[in-house]
């Protein structure tokens, strides 16, 4: 939950307002505060309306009020138009594609794409022809007139509103209603089961590799049924008219973030059954192609990696070299460099019998893991001005007349196309579509990225985050979504009106099509869901490390509430709330053990029950000493535990019982659960002695669907089935058995002699 002044609506690229809003002091699953605009037309959180009816901004409005479970997705076209020039029905099913070669610019080439299905939103009749009205239109031959339709999303139904008024004023509403059924989406664990997915395709992963001339799983940029390489070769720039090649292929990055995917998986879940079982397969053959794609230096005495591409894609070759591919790309390193570490700490923290037999399947020799450690301690990282590089040779290139370009152009987003067309190329600037430096603070916390560097020899200073800034900011024109989402979440540190600026631009990207006719096409998921991210991890400041949920709030001016719901370490019910004088966890009553809140210099324990809250000057940690306590019961107090700084030992400990994983904001959680990722299928479990009878208590929240929970504990075979009791409440269940007294036993002291 948000809680701030009004955004302003944006509009959609035709200048209609795209009326939705989230007013903010709503409780989730109750109707929120609405308002009533002048025509009469109401309006709150769960609904999306267009005034009017506009042909140019059909495409627009049917890619945002798309509908998807995961398995398909239907864009939101009116149920009475086909495809034509305006409208373009399209219903898609995860992994239908089609396979066609085509010929384009005299070239042969062989695409994988997704498969539009059968339209099924027209409500035809056997034996009856369709008529098409166009909302606004009167209908020919008909006394009535469908007025513009709006969209509302409420408890997993979304309901399709047209208004009709006849010749007599009077209007009647004709509602079409979709189940939009997410309970039983509610457990399946959606992070799990993409990284599932990157597991199935370690085969293909592998076998692009080996074709590469390397060992370990090569993933691709982009892939469909089989998981092979299925990036276009070439693209059309639009404003020159000419094909050009396209080599973003060679961003083999991708595979380092599937990599770091499953460390924070792991990290996030504690679930030691998938890092043992897939996770670590995964980092370690990732790691295993990284680490031969290094070639060692004997000038430097260091290790680089050539013929690459990073996120920035308007760099994808130096200037004068036929071949593509770009020299030490500073975000495909650093990257590196950290995963050789993460895999072999993954190694490190398998049960014995496991990593004896995934080093024996992957024959994984005892100098790989050397060359693992040897590349992690000498990977070349290029430098110029203080700076990082964007990659070897980035400082030789020219600066580029930003303000000519804007004067002459405006939206200079499309760099790449204006310099082209021009008969120039980004290859010959210092101007990013993405700064690939900046996306490094993004990715890695700043202790992980100043650790890496540490690690590499690299004695950068305390400013280098501020320096990098200062520099890349200026040079990058944002020609990705992403780009914004990544400044945001930069400048929040430093500049927090600026920052909240940006981040409002990146959320309302797609809603005003910023891009100017890609959203169309399809809304860009990936910033979309990094707007949830960055108010979850920068602005609550929320954070896992060494079994502790770390808190560094950092609220802007215009919030003055954040509220989150947290699950972490098998506690489903942790309430996060932010204000600008305070910070508050309080967890409800459950079986878990105690957590720890890692804030400022404190180390905080607290149990099930309990709470804990602490100042805050306008939205940051206050200064040392503001920690206080609440007074719910004793045993729940919250309590100051002292303060034990991390040792490579405790680290690998911590690991083990890690688990956090955030739900949505609660100002979209109640249709929306099916977002919830969970802790793999680890369920908190307790058994004990009580009175004689042995309790065992799990902690089930919600109700499930499907699969099954099992739990063996062996009893004295007198025991009486009959009189075994289990109750649920709360989340909570608990089975109670009473033993035979025979069973009971008593206590002895006995004492140890010296």
């Amino acid at each position: 939950m948000l809680d701030g002044p009004k955004v302003p609506r944006s509009q959609d690229s035709r200048g209609s307002p795209a009326r939705s809003t989230g007013e903010n002091a709503a409780t989730p699953g109750t109707p929120g505060p609405k308002r009533t605009r002048a025509q009469g037309d109401t309006i709150s959180r769960w609904i999306l309306a267009y005034d009017g009816y506009d042909p140019a901004a059909e495409g627009l409005r049917e890619a945002l009020c798309t509908l998807g479970n995961g398995y398909f997705a239907t864009r939101g076209a009116a149920p009475e138009s086909s495809a034509d020039d305006v409208h373009y029905p399209g219903t898609y099913i995860a992994g239908c594609y089609n396979r066609l070669t085509a010929e384009i610019d005299g070239r042969r080439l062989d695409n994988a794409d997704l498969v539009n299905m059968p339209n099924w939103l027209p409500p035809d009749v056997p034996g009856r022809r369709r008529r098409v009205v166009r909302p606004g239109q009167r209908p020919q031959g008909g006394p009535a007139a469908l007025l513009p339709p709006g969209t509302r999303l409420r408890r997993g139904v979304l309901t399709r509103l047209v208004r009709v008024r006849d010749q007599a004023g009077r209007t009647f509403r004709v509602a079409q209603r979709r189940m939009v059924s997410f309970l039983t989406m509610r457990f399946p664990e959606i992070a799990r089961a993409l990284l599932m997915y990157r597991w199935r395709r370690l085969p293909a992963a592998r076998c692009a590799a080996a074709d590469a001339g390397h060992r370990g799983a090569m993933y691709p940029w982009q892939s469909a049924t089989d998981g092979c390489e299925e990036t276009h070769r070439v693209h059309l720039n639009p404003r020159s008219g000419r094909w050009l090649l396209d080599h973003t292929h060679l961003q083999r990055h991708v595979g380092l973030t599937v990599a770091l995917n499953v460390w924070r998986f792991y990290e996030a879940t504690g679930d030691a059954e998938f890092l043992a079982e897939y996770g670590a397969e995964i980092m370690l053959e990732v790691a295993r192609f990284f680490a031969d794609l290094a070639d060692y230096d004997r000038s430097t005495d260091r290790y680089r990696v050539r013929g690459v591409m990073g996120p920035d894609e308007y760099h994808d070759a130096h200037p004068g070299r036929d071949e593509p591919g770009l020299d030490d790309n500073a975000y495909t390193n650093v990257l590196t460099a950290w995963l050789l570490r993460r895999a072999l700490d993954a190694l490190a923290g398998l049960p014995e019998d496991r990593r004896a037999e995934l080093r024996e399947r992957l024959a994984l020799t005892r100098e790989e893991i050397t060359r693992f450690e040897d590349v992690a301690r000498k990977m070349y990282v290029p430098f110029h001005d203080g700076v990082i590089s964007q990659f070897d040779g980035y400082s030789y290139l020219e600066e580029l007349d930003w303000a000519g370009y804007r004067e002459r152009y405006g939206d200079i987003r499309r760099l790449d196309r204006i310099l082209e067309a021009e008969g120039d190329s980004p290859n010959n600037y210092k101007a990013s579509k993405q700064a690939d430096v900046l996306l490094l603070y993004y990715v890695l916390s700043p202790e992980e990225l100043d650790g890496v560097l540490r690690h590499l020899g690299y004695d950068h200073g305390p400013a280098l985050a501020a320096r990098t800034i200062e520099y890349y900011l200026p040079r990058t024109c944002d020609g990705s979504t992403l780009s914004s989402l990544v400044h945001a979440w930069i400048l929040a540190h430093t500049d927090g009106d600026e920052a909240w600026r940006i981040f409002l631009e990146a959320l309302f990207s797609d809603v005003g099509d910023v891009q100017r006719g890609t959203t169309a096409e399809d809304v860009h998921l990936g910033a979309m869901a990094g707007t949830v991210d960055l108010v979850q991890r920068c602005h609550a400041g929320i954070a896992t490390r060494d079994g502790s949920l770390r808190l560094a709030p950092r609220l802007p001016s215009a919030l003055d509430r954040l509220r989150l719901g947290l699950r972490f370490r098998g506690h489903w019910g942790i309430d996060l709330i932010c204000r600008r004088d305070r910070i508050r966890v309080a967890l409800r009553p459950g079986a878990a053990s105690p957590i720890r809140i890692s804030y400022a210099a404190d180390e905080i324990e607290i149990p099930p029950g309990g709470s804990w809250e602490a100042p805050l000057d306008e939205g940051r940690p206050a200064p040392p000493g503001g920690l206080t306590g609440t007074t719910p019961p004793t045993r729940d107090a919250a309590k100051r535990i002292p303060r034990q700084w991390p040792t490579d030992r405790t680290r690998a400990e911590g690991r083990e019982s890690r688990g956090i994983l955030p739900d949505l904001f609660d100002w979209i959680e109640s249709p929306f659960t099916m977002f919830r990722t969970g802790t793999g299928h680890t369920l908190w479990v307790e058994n004990y002695m009580d009175d004689g009878d042995h309790v065992i208590r799990a902690e089930l929240p919600g109700k499930f669907h499907y699969g099954s929970f099992t739990r063996s504990f062996t009893l004295p075979a007198d025991t009486k089935v009959e009189d075994i009791k289990a109750s649920y409440d709360k989340g909570i269940l608990t089975v109670r058995v009473p033993m035979p007294k025979a069973a009971k036993t008593e206590s002895k002291r006995i004492p140890v002699e010296r």
